[in-house]
């Protein structure tokens, strides 16, 4: 952990969207591990909170964020990811779920916020769905960006393969990120067209490789499972019917069609299992669809805020 050079990365990542957040820290029951809110906008606004997928942190929603500064934004890094300390020991694969279902009521709780609109992707998915459906007066609205850990995964990109073989995890959680590598993660998810336009600029791809390299984030997400692979993991999380048919928030499932951990066809089943559940798709986002069209991003999230 350098703690100073990730700092400066996330500023610069902050400076570039012209906001500067206010810090929070927390504690995750009686003696869990602190961790780590930032928030930006109006502090009287209706609440929303942002939940990353797999090996990045808060910050990488900065730029959706800085568009929604009439709410009262709420940018949590996970444990073990970015500054938030981890769960000692790291979770088994039952463990990641009864996680999913109070982490983010307890984060709630501490800010003292009674009921939040909920903005997830990826890994966030699982720990939004589960608070959905174990907390139903706590969640007003879900709206979800590609694929979401808990529905039936499509494919692993090869960099992914490699990266989370029970065998090679050691090895990748060592093995320093640089710009080439994580613009080509970036690249294997479905992001090219986000790169190629400079919808993911320069300070973002420096704040990624920050994330791999000063904190504890990469070797984090690669413990938990008791070091189960990625694909072991996607499988033994599949959100069964009875906890989707619990969730009477409205869902909204944004999912891009060069997103490669789903389909069509899949998203359409999650958000047919939900009782209030819709799927929009955007044909060639990747797999944070949000960094292909800020724009529009903005319209679905203000759109499941404003509905309720």
């Amino acid at each position: 952990m350098d703690e100073a050079r990730y700092r400066a990365a996330e500023w610069a990542l902050w400076d570039h969207w012209g906001v500067a957040p206010t810090e929070h820290w927390v504690q995750f029951g009686t003696s869990g591990p602190r961790l780590r809110v930032l928030e930006l906008g109006d502090p009287a606004g209706a609440p929303v909170l942002f939940v990353h997928g797999a090996a990045v942190a808060g910050a990488c929603w900065v730029d959706l964020a800085s568009r929604l500064q009439d709410h009262r934004c709420l940018l949590l890094d996970r444990p073990g990811c970015g500054l938030s300390e981890p769960l000692r020991p790291a979770p088994s694969l039952p463990g990641l779920a009864d996680l999913a279902d109070g982490l983010l009521a307890a984060v709630l709780d501490r800010l003292h916020v009674e009921r939040a609109d909920l903005v997830s992707n990826s890994m966030g998915g699982l720990f939004a769905l589960r608070t959905a459906a174990a907390h139903r007066g706590r969640v007003r609205s879900v709206t979800h960006f590609g694929w979401s850990l808990g529905s039936p995964v499509a494919e692993l990109p090869l960099v992914m393969r490699f990266a989370t073989h029970r065998l090679l995890t050691p090895v990748a959680a060592r093995l320093p990120a640089s710009r080439a590598s994580v613009r080509a993660m970036l690249r294997s998810t479905g992001l090219g067209a986000a790169i190629d336009a400079g919808q993911i600029p320069d300070v973002g791809i420096d704040w990624n490789v920050a994330v791999q390299n000063f904190t504890d984030t990469r070797r984090h997400e690669f413990s938990l499972g008791n070091g189960a692979g990625l694909r072991e993991q996607m499988t033994a999380l599949e959100l069964p019917p009875d906890v989707l048919g619990q969730v009477t928030a409205p869902v909204r499932v944004v999912f891009g069609t060069g997103d490669p951990f789903g389909t069509v066809a899949t998203m359409q089943a999650l958000a047919d299992a939900l009782p209030r559940g819709e799927l929009e798709v955007w044909v060639g986002a990747g797999h944070a669809a949000w960094l292909d069209d800020l724009d529009r991003a903005e319209k679905a999230v203000r759109h499941m805020v404003m509905a309720v």
